[in-house]
C-alpha cells in the first residue's frame, strides 16, 4: 500500500512539473509564420473606401415591373379586387 501511494505521489509531481515546463517553453516561443506583436500594432490598417465604391454607377440595371410586365400586374390587381385568395 504504502509503494503505491509512493508511486502516486511521484506521479503527480513528475506530472505536474512536466506540465508547468511545458507551458512556460510554450509561452516563451514566438510564432514561425506571425508577425512579432510589436510589428502588428505599428501597422496601420487600410482605410475602407465605402462611400467611393457606393458611388459609382451599378454595371447594370433592371427596367421596372410595370414596363416589362403591366399584363401580369393587371391580372393581379383584378384578382386582389376580387378578394381571392393565393
Amino acid at each position: 500500500m504504502i509503494t503505491r501511494r509512493v508511486a502516486l505521489a511521484t506521479a503527480v509531481l513528475v506530472s505536474g512539473l512536466l506540465y508547468t515546463a511545458a507551458a512556460g517553453r510554450a509561452q516563451s516561443i514566438e510564432g514561425a509564420w506571425m508577425p512579432s506583436a510589436a510589428a502588428s500594432r505599428t501597422a496601420l490598417a487600410p482605410r475602407l473606401q465605402l462611400e467611393s465604391a457606393l458611388a459609382t454607377a451599378p454595371l447594370h440595371t433592371l427596367p421596372p415591373a410595370s414596363a416589362g410586365a403591366a399584363d401580369q400586374l393587371a391580372a393581379l390587381q383584378a384578382w386582389n379586387a376580387a378578394g381571392r385568395l393565393p
